[in-house]
């Protein structure tokens, strides 16, 4: 979310069995498990504040919600079209020599 509010970077939520609201107010089973989190990972006060914004902000923005999905390979096509159609307009930049990302490419090579 820094990257988004320094940079510009673009975001797009996705809300998995989880309504966005939950997420912005951290309320109900999602505020419960975000409550479980900063206890066994005991963060300073500092990054919980920050993760509260960012989930406040991420929960604010217009992203996918994916509740009782019945056909989830639909979800994930939706998700990717309107991905490429929001990459599509912005310009990317990207290293001239990019580090580890053969065997990635390659992985996804494989998939196909």
């Amino acid at each position: 979310m820094e990257e988004h509010r320094v940079q510009g970077q673009v975001v797009l939520p996705v809300f998995y069995g989880v309504d966005p609201s939950k997420v912005r107010n951290q309320i109900s089973s999602f505020g419960d498990s975000f409550q479980d989190l900063i206890q066994r990972t005991s963060p300073t006060n500092d990054q919980v504040l920050r993760w509260k914004t960012d989930l406040r902000e991420a929960g604010g923005i217009a992203g996918f919600v994916v509740l009782n999905s019945r056909n989830e390979s639909e979800d994930i096509k939706n998700i990717v079209e309107h991905v490429c159609e929001v990459l599509d307009k912005k310009d990317l930049f990207i290293v001239e020599h990019p580090v580890g990302v053969n065997s990635r490419v390659q992985d996804l090579i494989k998939m196909s």
